[in-house]
């Protein structure tokens, strides 16, 4: 429960780095696109030939310092996650859990002892029964939940190394376009709107936001400070311990919904963004005379591709919360005609718990591919300043314009 809080934190952070990052890098990429014209109507004669367009997109030809993080550096512990990550999300991993839950279900009607040894009570469906799954998939969730925030916070450093090592390249290209055209014009301003919400998704990201800051940790330890505090008049029972499973697995149902609609909604609003750049970079690159291809991201077309794409797909929409939040309320009044007794804590517990678990999952596996996808995306980006970079450098450049600009850089 207390890491949602955390992953849900960590995913709108992201999200915003990000949004800002490509306003910046589309004001830059206006400013490479008005000084390479400029740069083109002060030299009308030149004549780009095969040889310099070879040279030019010949990575062997560029200096090492611009290759950096172009593809991916990871090292050892970076891609035995990766390989865990793999694992876990995937439609197979999800089958298997399933098969699990199916089995555990099948299993109820085997009688259990539900009383002591000295009493035996056997029975079908029981208590017990129901606190094996509980057990089972709290420990899912755990591991899920802190895998989940290393492997985020491992893709993000990884990728972060590759940003940083794109931003150098693209401000020394912008640096040597303007030392040559001795231009000090701004950077035009770009506005980069948030991701544009409904009314029902503005509450879901008014509640992503509230469980996600100070405001969602403050009313999570007031519950634990309440919850702890009447430990005493409960005598400490099993019915007490089962109070704050029930509150935690009750509203990470609902987070485990939000995540995956927020994560859904921001992550393709991202995606557009940087498509963008990336199909103005591809035409940078045609306005200069580069015969290359930016590529896309595109995941392998496989049978369980299509599937997880649906699966994450229905999972992800506005709709998908309001289910859920009609769901507890639903298992709240259960529990309230029952008077909150153990088999009916158990029963507004263990269904929630189960398909929290399994959101966890797909949520990896969501993740993994947006994480493939900001990776190739920044690649690709590198590749076209890099090309761009080789084309002033070799046809427009000379030694004394280099020195200068080494200076303003540094400067």
């Amino acid at each position: 429960y207390v890491w949602d809080t955390f992953l849900m934190r960590q995913q709108l952070d992201d999200n915003e780095k990000l949004l800002i990052l490509s306003g910046k890098l589309q004001s830059r990429l206006r400013t490479h696109t008005r000084l390479l014209k400029k740069l083109k109507d002060k030299n009308p004669n030149f004549i780009l030939t095969d040889e310099m367009r070879e040279k030019i997109i010949d990575f062997n030809n560029s200096d090492n310092d611009l290759l950096v993080h172009i593809e991916n550096k990871k090292t050892w512990f970076d891609k035995v996650s990766e390989v865990c990550s793999k694992l876990l999300g995937n439609l197979y991993c999800v089958i298997i859990y399933w098969i699990g839950i199916f089995v555990w279900i099948g299993c109820g009607a085997i009688p259990n002892n539900n009383g002591t040894d000295s009493q035996p009570l056997m029975q079908k469906f029981s208590n017990n029964w129901q606190m094996y799954i509980n057990t089972a998939t709290a420990i899912e969730l755990l591991f899920t939940s802190v895998f989940l925030e290393h492997v985020r916070s491992r893709s993000s450093d990884i990728i972060n190394r590759q940003i940083k090592s794109f931003i150098k390249l693209d401000t020394d290209l912008e640096c040597l376009e303007r030392t040559i055209l001795n231009d000090v014009e701004e950077n035009e301003l770009i506005i980069v709107e948030r991701c544009p919400r409904d009314k029902i998704q503005k509450i879901i990201s008014f509640y992503a936001n509230a469980i996600g800051n100070g405001l969602g940790l403050i009313i999570t330890f007031c519950v634990f400070i309440m919850w702890f505090g009447i430990g005493n008049l409960m005598h400490w029972n099993d019915n007490w311990w089962l109070i704050i499973g029930t509150y935690t697995g009750l509203v990470g149902f609902i987070d485990g919904f939000v995540l995956r609609e927020i994560f859904f909604s921001i992550t393709n609003y991202e995606h557009k963004k940087y498509l963008d750049l990336l199909e103005d970079s591809q035409g940078l690159l045609e306005f200069i005379g580069i015969s290359y291809t930016l590529k896309k991201y595109k995941p392998k077309v496989t049978l369980d591709t299509k599937v997880s794409l649906w699966i994450n797909y229905m999972c992800s929409n506005k709709w998908s919360v309001i289910v859920s939040v009609t769901t507890v309320l639903g298992l709240i009044i259960m529990g309230c005609a029952l008077l909150w007794s153990e088999t009916a804590q158990l029963v507004a517990n263990t269904p929630t718990m189960i398909i929290e678990g399994f959101f966890l999952l797909i949520l990896i596996q969501a993740h993994n591919w947006a994480d493939d996808e900001r990776s190739n995306m920044v690649r690709e980006l590198t590749k076209s300043r890099l090309f761009a970079h080789n084309y002033v450098k070799y046809c427009f450049d000379n030694k004394k314009v280099e020195d200068d600009c080494s200076i303003v850089c540094s400067d």
